[in-house]
């Protein structure tokens, strides 16, 4: 890690999330209306900001840190929708930009386990491209985020250098997370430069192509370019490996309501960590910890998770 940073105090920006933002549309758990099966009912549905950028610059926001986002919402009712969900978490500015066509939509339900279902519309979020980015705002970051790599195409081919070589050249650290499509892990190539890459135990599996845990933090340690990997891994917590060393940090046993957004708020924890100083032992409790409270409510984006209620409910320390 190239340097150390604090949250900030003077109202500017800590981060830049850049990526996915898409509209969560979030049912309650379906049930059968008939014996054929043709007819699924639902008891409610709730409209959440989601999307792997805008999840972590959402729950920034709610555990203390000063986020700002950028990318694309279509033209249709669901960018609308988004918009107003954006504006009402003063999320919305002039970095995010409407493209002609779908909103990136995610019909959602759970199971029994609270494990998510989806029905995706991509949308216009695949048409995002770096340039799209006014990067003179992100002077004053102390991080830029890239949510939601291996499903932006605009980027993964090779383009996203530009924003890496624009955070080293102003000194600023940079991240990226990966998202569920691993069908063509090599990708990961095209992101030398980050300062951390998170990643969960599956996608870091397809990218070191061994399903041994050992062989995975040996693969990560040996990778070229990337300082830090953090690999995500549930309720058994997570493991942070960097060139010399590796540690694992004990996740927390929930009985959960939605897994929806856990990853990202785990991400959004572990940068409120770093921007704090806190250390890597608190940064990554505490980054479990967001994980499993975004566990414990409806939706990747709820507003019922704040600092002091993560703190609380896990017994983390605030000094």
């Amino acid at each position: 890690m190239r340097r150390n940073m604090t949250n900030r105090d003077d109202g500017g920006i800590d981060v830049l999330c850049i990526g996915r933002i898409i509209l969560d549309i979030f049912f309650a758990p379906l049930s059968r209306k008939d014996k054929v099966g043709n007819f699924l009912m639902t008891e409610g549905a709730d409209f959440f900001i989601g999307g792997a950028a805008g999840n972590t610059a959402y729950i920034l926001k709610r555990v203390g840190s000063n986020p700002t986002l950028a990318g694309l919402v279509g033209t249709d009712i669901f960018g609308e929708l988004l918009i107003e969900r954006l504006k009402q978490q003063d999320l919305y500015n002039p970095n995010i930009k409407k493209f002609d066509g779908h909103t990136t939509t995610s019909f959602i339900t759970t199971n029994e386990d609270g494990e998510p279902r989806f029905i995706q519309l991509e949308g216009v979020s695949r048409s995002m491209v770096p340039s799209i980015v006014d990067l003179e705002m992100a002077k004053k970051c102390k991080f830029i985020h890239i949510g939601g790599i291996f499903s932006l195409p605009g980027f993964d081919n090779g383009a996203v250098k530009s924003i890496i070589d624009f955070a080293r050249e102003n000194k600023i650290k940079i991240s990226a997370d990966t998202t569920r499509n691993i069908s063509n892990p090599g990708l990961i190539k095209n992101y030398g430069g980050l300062d951390v890459l998170f990643t969960n135990y599956e996608e870091a599996s397809a990218i070191a192509n061994t399903g041994d845990m050992e062989s995975i933090i040996n693969f990560f340690k040996a990778l070229s370019g990337i300082d830090t990997t953090v690999i995500k891994m549930g309720a058994e917590g997570c493991v942070v490996i960097s060139r010399e060393r590796h540690n694992f940090y004990s996740g927390f046993k929930i009985e959960p309501i939605d897994r929806c957004g856990a990853g990202d708020a785990f991400v959004a924890g572990f940068l409120h960590g770093l921007l704090g100083n806190w250390g890597e032992k608190k940064t990554a409790a505490f980054a479990n910890a967001c994980g499993a409270f975004n566990c414990l409510v409806k939706g990747a984006t709820n507003e019922a998770v704040t600092k002091d209620a993560i703190f609380s409910r896990f017994n983390i320390k605030e000094s």
